[in-house]
């Protein structure tokens, strides 16, 4: 059962696809952190850890409108995926 906050992330996921900066920037500050702690994890270099999470979202603008609500994961999960 999804819970609120899963509800919350979907439905900001999906103005994100719709091209809606806020919706990526609210996306974007609740993950980095994630990201970039997962990414440094593996790489071991702050530098490379932080260009990699960057492309990723890079990756992310330039894909959004192909992006499906049901690939999205969790915010607990959606950082250890790179």
């Amino acid at each position: 059962m999804p819970t609120k906050i899963n509800k919350v992330n979907n439905l900001l996921f999906i103005e994100f696809t719709k091209s809606n900066n806020q919706a990526f920037r609210k996306l974007y500050d609740l993950y980095w952190e994630t990201m970039f702690i997962n990414a440094i994890s593996i790489v071991e270099n702050e530098n490379v850890a932080k260009d990699i999470v960057q492309e990723i979202w890079i990756k992310l603008w330039q894909r959004r409108e192909t992006l499906e609500v049901k690939n999205f994961v969790s915010n607990s999960t959606f950082g250890s995926r790179l």
